[in-house]
């Protein structure tokens, strides 16, 4: 997943961008907590006090409430984003199947 700082409708200090050799994403500053993992969680109907204390109890009521805010206002690009790379997935599983049949 791609998604740089650039993109993003809003931002805050509390955030950071995370790069790899074939990603780059928005995280809550010093962690590996990606904004767009956190705020697929939270549309399940946790508030950021029970995100806090049920999985992600090394990040603060703050951050989280900070990377609900990006998600929330770029959901459709990260959206978006997770459809790209899943469907990126299943064609790379396609292949790998079609090259074992042969």
């Amino acid at each position: 997943m791609i998604i740089r700082r650039e993109e993003l409708t809003c931002y805050s200090p509390l955030l950071a961008q995370r790069y790899s050799i074939v990603s780059e994403y928005p995280v809550i500053a010093g962690t590996g907590l990606s904004v767009h993992r956190l705020g697929m969680v939270s549309e399940e109907g946790y508030t950021p006090e029970g995100l806090v204390a049920e999985f992600f109890n090394s990040v603060t009521v703050e951050q989280v409430n900070a990377a609900l805010e990006c998600f929330s206002a770029n959901r459709t690009l990260f959206m978006q984003r997770v459809d790209e790379d899943e469907r990126e997935s299943e064609i790379e599983a396609e292949a790998l199947a079609a090259a074992r049949i042969r």
